[in-house]
């Protein structure tokens, strides 16, 4: 029952965030080459440190590069995954649109995500994401509590 109803719920995200509207193609180009590894603000990571959160990152790829940054995007969360702080990291892509991935980060609390965001595989993703150019548009990003009863034993 937890898994049917996680899946709907993650399910309905994706389908949400797979429907957004990006820019035009030439507003993509000019915004596209920095934007996306830009520092992120940790100021923006939830105020109780000690909670788990998801963070639901929506991505749309240039579609002549999406093959291979899904072989480098799936290295880089098999390594994330290791991580002692991060619970859950999936990839997730649109059935509408194969070029909008959509990941389901889970830590266990902010230092976590700290932690991870400090960590040289996720320093050198970065390095290559910019330097090969794979975003079309810049991502977006929703942070969100974890505040499910059948999950609140389990951190």
């Amino acid at each position: 029952m937890k898994f049917i109803i996680k899946s709907f719920v993650l399910s309905s995200l994706v389908l949400f965030n797979a429907g957004c509207k990006f820019e035009s193609a030439s507003d993509q180009d000019s915004k596209a080459k920095d934007a996306p590894v830009q520092a992120e603000d940790l100021s923006k990571l939830p105020s109780d440190p000690t909670k788990s959160f998801v963070n639901l990152v929506t991505v749309k790829i240039k579609s002549e590069l999406l093959s291979e940054f899904l072989s480098v995007l799936t290295k880089y969360a098999a390594t994330t995954r290791l991580e002692p702080g991060v619970a859950e990291y999936k990839i997730h892509q649109s059935p509408n649109d194969p070029s909008v991935i959509v990941l389901y980060e889970v830590y266990k609390n902010t230092q976590a995500r700290e932690t991870h965001n400090a960590s040289e595989h996720r320093n050198e993703f970065f390095k290559t994401v910019k330097e090969k150019g794979y975003f079309a548009a810049p991502a977006s990003s929703v942070i969100l509590y974890l505040i499910d009863p059948i999950d609140a034993g389990q951190k």
